[in-house]
């Protein structure tokens, strides 16, 4: 609050023929309406609101000036502030037409947008929305901090977070602000497709069966449908629908066989995959301009592309179902009130301890620290302001120094920003440790507990304090198979394969027998690979945080595509199944690829290469070893089996090293020899 009324102090000083100002907003993210005034400026009001079309916000903008703008932002629904935008606005007074793209990643809200417009092109730093620093045809500056703005749209996306959290505490969380970022958006993302389902199964055209077989699109557009929106997707179609009626009404009309209604395009007398009208392609032998690699049925290596093994019409899969009863819960708590009740002797330990504890110390020392200087520097500027008002220093002089000092302050802030997520995580660490050490130091709990097993410390560890039920029951049946029993005969929850038929070509985007594939970028290279298109891989190649460990740094040789259980998934050229593995149960605590298929890939004249993928933690694999298989052929179901936290799509590209096919991230050199063989642009 003391920032906010020197800022508004400042204001008055320095720039006299304004005096003081403010904001006051009203709504979310994504909807809202914001007055800003001052006491001899203008007022202006600004405001968005969903469109009814998924994703789209309209926008405006006037002030008593006269200056009015209206225009229109697209993003995924949670608003500019959160993830990709894009915006349009026309300035109706003759400042013409703008655009801008820009990201904000929703957990520290730091964003880059980038702005063109008569000026010519400009890039922003943001924090919360409001510009930090900016590089445009002026040159670079630091902007001034706009408080009340950010003010705002912190509210706003308070508001969003508090709704957020009575949502999860009529799920069953008792204090959703203790979970993690993964955790919290796992949760949401539960309770959304839940509703979902409700609607789904509330229309009454779809069995239980049938919403679980759903594509990605088919869910989509059903789910629009109901709410009555519509897809971005949909609007090019709807206008070029408009357009064909008319012109085969016309051509109908003079006699030249025109039609007013569509039919779909087919290719050897079925219908062509809809999925091919996306940017990314899902079949082999594709490009990144939307259309498919071949234009006469033909796969890149020359077979029928549109010939695809007949699947049975419908395959038993089986996963993994968790239960735990009401006794086991209170077996449960009951345990943990034992543990935190423990003490801790070892001198080892304790010293751990004490080491982690200076480490907290340590972190809130430094923010106090610059609290204190940030703090400082606003007493330093109100002292100036008023020597400033009396001593005739000039306009110039005085705007270098408000400038120099809100750089500093914002500098502190920033920095202070990430010792509160680094004091978040030593706290975290602290109280776990704190807990494993008491289990271990229970001789009447910690029956078969190896203290240096990572994977059993996890799994300890979350069976007494995870906020998501699964993976409580998850750890409890590891546990109790590497006889961690915590003195009870039985495990404290349940996990058994359960399973279920999924109809195998009810796809609409799909021929029978094909699956998906998509393009990836890897160090500025095109590579086709297996996996659902137009979606975001939720863990790349590299160093990630573990998500079942949290530890930072984990190694990740391979893409992570998230994929409904069941989905379709084909390789993008002509090969062979050279290895299937593995069993279908979800084993979260395990090392294990659960089913997995290797498949050695052909380069486009049809010769062998010593490149491959490797598609794992599937709930089916539909081909066999030795058997060859076509570009665009689905060769297994995607699913959640082995060492997996949610239904995914495990793609790994696997080079032959004379021995076996070891996975890679694929060097300079590797994407040029695949660039060579045909398998890479």
């Amino acid at each position: 609050m003391r920032i906010v009324t020197w800022m508004l102090r400042e204001q008055e000083r320095v720039t006299s023929d304004v005096g003081w100002g403010g904001m006051i907003g009203l709504g979310n993210a994504s909807t809202n309406v914001n007055i800003g005034f001052s006491q001899r400026g203008n007022t202006t009001i600004s405001g968005s609101a969903n469109t009814g079309v998924s994703g789209i916000q309209g926008t405006f903008s006037t002030t008593t000036n006269g200056a009015t703008s209206i225009g229109g932002n697209y993003n995924m629904g949670n608003g500019p502030r959160d993830g990709w935008n894009l915006g349009a606005n026309y300035d109706i007074n003759g400042g013409g037409m703008s655009g801008s793209v820009g990201y904000t990643d929703p957990i520290t809200g730091l964003g880059l947008t980038s702005n063109i417009n008569g000026n010519g092109l400009s890039t922003s730093v943001q924090v919360n929305g409001i510009n930090m620093a900016t590089n445009g045809p002026d040159g670079f500056n630091f902007d001034e901090m706009n408080w009340a703005e950010q003010n705002i749209n912190l509210a706003q996306d308070r508001g969003n977070t508090l709704q957020e959290n009575r949502q999860l505490k009529a799920d069953g969380v008792a204090n959703p602000e203790s979970l993690s970022p993964a955790e919290r958006n796992q949760r949401l993302a539960d309770i959304n497709r839940r509703n979902e389902n409700a609607q789904l199964a509330a229309d009454g055209t779809r069995s239980a069966e049938d919403i679980a077989n759903m594509s990605p699109e088919a869910r989509e557009a059903a789910l629009n449908r109901i709410n009555g929106n519509i897809s971005i997707n949909d609007i090019p179609g709807l206008i070029l629908g408009g357009v064909g009626t008319v012109f085969g009404s016309a051509l109908a009309f003079v006699g030249l066989g025109g039609s007013a209604s569509g039919t779909t395009p087919t290719s050897n007398g079925r219908p062509i995959a809809q999925v091919l009208a996306r940017k990314e392609d899902a079949v082999g032998g594709t490009k990144n301009d939307g259309e498919s690699g071949t234009t006469d049925g033909k796969s890149n290596n020359g077979t029928d592309a549109t010939n695809y093994p007949a699947l049975p019409e419908k395959i038993t899969v089986s996963s993994t179902e968790y239960s735990i009863s009401d006794s086991q819960l209170r077996d449960v708590s009951k345990l943990k009130q034992t543990i935190e009740n423990g003490s801790i002797k070892d001198p080892t330990n304790l010293k751990k301890l004490e080491s982690l504890q200076n480490n907290v110390n340590d972190i809130q020392t430094r923010i106090d620290g610059n609290q204190n200087t940030i703090e400082g520097l606003i007493s330093h500027a109100t002292s100036m302001a008023e020597i400033f008002r009396t001593d005739g220093t000039s306009q110039k002089s005085m705007d270098a120094f408000y400038k120099e000092n809100n750089n500093l302050i914002r500098k502190i802030a920033m920095e202070n920003d990430q010792f509160y997520k680094d004091l978040t995580a030593s706290k975290q660490t602290l109280a776990k440790e704190t807990f494993l050490m008491k289990v271990q130091e229970n001789s009447s709990l910690n029956t078969n507990f190896k203290v240096g097993d990572d994977m059993q410390r996890q799994a300890v560890y979350d069976l007494f304090n995870s906020s998501i039920q699964q993976r409580q029951i998850a750890a409890a049946s590891y546990l109790y198979d590497n006889k961690v029993t915590f003195g009870r005969t039985e495990p404290l929850g349940t996990a058994q394969l359960v399973p279920r038929e999924i109809h195998t070509n009810n796809d609409p985007n799909l021929l029978p027998g094909q699956g998906y594939t998509r393009i990836e970028k890897i160090g500025g290279y095109e590579v086709p690979m297996p996996g659902l298109p137009g979606v975001n891989p939720s863990s790349g190649f590299g160093n990630r945080i573990d998500p079942v460990t949290g530890k930072p740094n984990s190694g990740h040789g391979a893409i992570d595509i998230p994929t409904p259980e069941g989905t379709r998934i084909a390789i993008p050229y002509d090969g062979t199944v050279v290895k299937v593995t593995g069993e279908p149960e979800n084993t979260l605590y395990q090392r294990s690829h659960g089913q997995a298929v290797t498949i050695q890939i052909n380069g486009l004249d049809g010769t062998p290469s010593n490149y491959g993928y490797r598609i794992a933690h599937n709930s089916r694999i539909i081909v066999t070893e030795g058997a060859h298989v076509q570009a665009g052929q689905a060769v297994s179901l995607s699913g959640n089996s082995g060492r997996s936290t949610d239904p995914h799509t495990h793609v790994e590209i696997v080079k032959w090293n004379g021995k076996e096919w070891g996975s890679i991230v694929p060097s300079k050199q590797d994407l040029e020899e695949m660039k060579k063989l045909g398998i890479a642009k």
